[in-house]
């Protein structure tokens, strides 16, 4: 599939994402985006109607089931009033290590670096709307950082890049792939397994976890074990959470499981992630 003229940002996974407010537009016809260039980047999910914005060069219309990101230092404006009642979630978030990089670039990219698309289509879009209505709800009079909200912007946006990443390489997911997807995003801080998610959906544990290595390159345990990860990435950034907390509430069943796990697939301890991250 090709992705003519947008531009991405990059995003290592060793950073955390700071979600820094959110909210829900709507409004009806004739709306007109202002003209801005901010620090933070913004995330749009359209549910109902057709929003024509203008980024850097890049005339861009978003419906319903897509997402726009709006990238930080660059200027945006919408394009043409809308005819349209429209609704959207918006997500204001800062991704520290974040950089640019072209259509012709991507090949070049460091395996684990994660890409946010300027503008695609979200399949499923279900649980992406459910998770900013959940982020929204977390950042409603939020004065400051907010670990559950960074959390599960995370995942929000691994989201993205696994479907992106899917379209990119033209691999099928079927859609028990994804409805198990979308149960682990929902479940992972219970106490699941491969063998219980099987149960769960009613296959064999070896099945499903074929199916995952085929279809995502990594077996069933490998992705419980990669969005409990995502969770504790932000977790770590909560003063008031020790490392044992941190393990418990991203579902790993012990602190020295945890430490490992997170050591051998992140490269780092994770008191060593707090003090790359400056965090106390």
């Amino acid at each position: 599939m090709s992705f003519p003229n947008l531009i991405y940002q990059t995003h290592f996974p060793t950073t955390p994402i700071q979600c820094k407010c959110a909210g829900i537009l709507s409004s009806s016809n004739g709306f007109l985006h202002m003209k801005r260039k901010m620090e933070d980047t913004v995330l749009i999910l359209m549910q109902k109607g057709c929003l024509h914005m203008l980024q850097n060069g890049n005339a861009i219309s978003v419906r319903g089931g897509e997402y726009l990101f709006l990238f930080g230092g660059i200027e945006h404006e919408g394009l043409l009033p809308c005819t349209e009642p429209i609704l959207y979630h918006w997500i204001h978030f800062r991704s520290p290590t974040g950089s640019f990089c072209s259509q012709q670039q991507l090949a070049n990219l460091a395996a684990d670096t994660r890409l946010f698309p300027e503008h695609g289509f979200l399949q499923p879009s279900q649980l992406a709307n459910q998770l900013a209505e959940h982020i929204c709800l977390l950042m409603k009079d939020c004065d400051g950082d907010n670990y559950a909200a960074n959390c599960a912007l995370t995942l929000l946006l691994d989201i993205i890049h696994t479907d992106f990443y899917r379209q990119l390489t033209q691999k099928p997911v079927s859609n028990l792939v994804l409805q198990v997807i979308q149960w682990i995003q929902t479940n992972y801080h219970q106490p699941i397994t491969a063998s219980s998610v099987a149960q769960q959906f009613g296959y064999h544990p070896d099945y499903l976890s074929a199916l995952f290595r085929r279809q995502l390159d990594r077996s069933l345990s490998q992705y419980i074990i990669h969005t409990r990860l995502l969770a504790a990435q932000n977790l770590l950034s909560e003063y008031g959470l020790s490392v044992r907390e941190v393990a418990l509430s991203s579902g790993f069943k012990d602190e020295k499981y945890f430490i490992r796990q997170f050591t051998h697939h992140l490269g780092v301890s994770p008191g060593e992630y707090r003090k790359r991250n400056h965090l106390p």
